[in-house]
């Protein structure tokens, strides 16, 4: 509730101090948080008006005499409490090289163009100096991609249950599910959506890029899900997919050749018991992972990363390797279920 009220309040002073000449009343009704009912929206744009002369910015109307509906109200500069900020040239770079980086970003980048808006885009395009306009810019995600982040990110919100087709690494054909996504995040360049599928009735880390369709499962207003108590996100997003999903027992050695080394830094150091060969290449002990997602995590770390034991996971990546090398050389076939 508090969120949504200063969220509301920002909105509403960013509104009035980027029009000089004044925000009509129909304007302002549409900005988020403010009730439809023509009595209810006025009770609390009188309150928010109030609350913003408190924090020093004096909302004032100018009235039309012959149409009330004509009424605009704009801040009084001249009673404002708060100085106008201004950025130096070196800080308006900052701000364009941002702008310029983040741009492709789905989500993201929406919100920080609507961000550094707020800063001046005249001001950001004088400053966007030849060394930041000619960076290259990231290829820009598709309005397919963008729209599917946006249902899952009102899903997540609302906590809304999902139906999607997933196809997971190594399968040619995508996989019907149901999942109650409990967070979203970007997490080294990708998006991803964690959450409970009843699939396989475990928690589970979907990559965005590799859901085909997504819908809400169920029709209604209210919530499908509730989180786990306790539940935080952070907790998830540098997690490693095998440490996701049912565990199995015994030890995993994983061993990465002296180019894939590096990989075993202190993210992954700590996952495991780490030995060091006398030709560089390094081997990780692992206990406790969940073998098929160990599986499909190593494959997707392509050559120099191969797994020493069990036998029976060093044999399952040797047939999804080979599976996928031969769907990629003669086309679709019918792949391994996930």
């Amino acid at each position: 509730m508090a969120e949504r009220k200063s969220a509301r309040l920002i909105d509403l002073l960013t509104l009035l101090l980027t029009r000089r000449y004044g925000v009509e009343l129909g304007e302002i009704r549409r900005l988020r948080g403010y009730p439809r009912g023509e009595d209810a929206f006025h009770r609390q744009f009188e309150r928010d008006k109030e609350l913003l002369r408190e924090l020093g910015f004096a909302v004032v109307a100018r009235e039309d005499a012959d149409d009330s509906s004509a009424t605009v109200y704009f801040l009084d500069r001249s009673k404002a409490l708060l100085r106008e900020i201004r950025f130096t040239p070196e800080e308006l770079a900052a701000l364009a090289l941002a702008r310029r980086l983040t741009a492709h970003l789905p989500l993201v980048g929406s919100n920080v163009r609507e961000g550094l808006s707020r800063a001046g885009e005249t001001a950001l395009d004088e400053w966007a100096t030849v060394g930041v306009s000619s960076l290259p810019a990231p290829a820009a995600a598709g309005k397919r991609e963008e729209s599917k982040l946006r249902l899952l990110e009102r899903a997540v919100a609302s906590d809304k249950r999902l139906r999607v087709r997933y196809r997971a690494l190594g399968d040619s054909k995508a996989l019907a599910r149901e999942i109650d996504p409990y967070g979203l995040y970007l997490h080294g360049g990708a998006w991803y959506v964690y959450g409970h599928c009843h699939l396989r009735r475990a928690p589970r880390r979907f990559r965005v890029n590799r859901i085909e369709d997504v819908r809400f499962a169920r029709r209604g207003k209210g919530p499908d899900f509730s989180l786990p108590r306790g539940f935080d996100l952070r907790r998830h997003v540098d997690r490693f997919p095998f440490e996701l999903g049912p565990a199995a027992g015994g030890e995993a050695v994983v061993r990465f050749a002296p180019a894939q080394a590096w990989r075993v830094g202190a993210g992954l150091g700590r996952r495991g018991r780490v030995t060091r060969d006398a030709d560089g290449s390094v081997r990780l002990r692992l206990t406790g992972v969940n073998p098929e997602a160990l599986v499909t995590w190593v494959l997707g770390l392509g050559r120099g990363v191969q797994i020493l034991s069990p036998p029976g996971l060093r044999k399952e990546i040797g047939k999804l390797a080979r599976r996928v090398a031969t769907l990629h050389r003669s086309g679709p076939h019918t792949g391994r279920k996930r």
